[in-house]
């Protein structure tokens, strides 16, 4: 995974809520083929504040767009690198 991976104080401020996000963004970072797979996992939510999952949370609220274009942006800001373009 990319250096910045562990980085909190970012990740707090720019993808609090999608760790899901961060981690493939820091994988894409260093070249890490990332794929999509047809598994599925029936694991139970982990409820968060006030009953809600994340995924309520952020799907429920454009989040995860919000948090990606936040982590988009950061990279190219920093690092002239957008890690969601689709690099072979």
């Amino acid at each position: 995974l990319h250096s910045e991976v562990l980085n909190s104080d970012v990740f707090k401020e720019i993808c609090f809520s999608a760790d899901d996000i961060w981690l493939n963004g820091m994988a894409r970072m260093s070249s890490t083929k990332v794929v999509k797979s047809d598994y599925y996992s029936s694991l139970l939510p982990i409820i968060n504040y006030n009953n809600f999952s994340l995924f309520q949370i952020n799907s429920g609220h454009n989040l995860n767009d919000i948090q990606i274009a936040k982590v988009r942006e950061y990279f190219k800001k920093y690092f002239s690198i957008d890690p969601f373009l689709n690099q072979n």
